[in-house]
């Protein structure tokens, strides 16, 4: 199992959008919205690191989101 901390900047009148499309992703973990340069903060988790790579790719695309930086967790 592998994970990782994403943050997400997206337009504040974007958030409920963004926080709708990403409680759809297998593996979160755990989504809050926090205030700071980055309006979201979430944990997936996948079998591996390919399977995570393309569950951030999703986030990423979305059109709502504007920045996105992935955390990957060591131990």
């Amino acid at each position: 199992m592998i994970s990782a901390i994403v943050l997400i900047q997206s337009n504040y009148s974007s958030i409920p959008e963004v926080k709708r499309q990403v409680r759809k992703i297998v593996g979160l973990d755990f989504l809050y919205e926090i205030i700071d340069s980055y309006n979201l903060v979430l944990k997936l988790s996948a079998e591996t690191k390919e399977e995570l790579k393309d569950k951030v790719t999703e986030i990423i695309n979305l059109r709502e989101v504007l920045n996105v930086l992935s955390l990957i967790i060591l131990s």
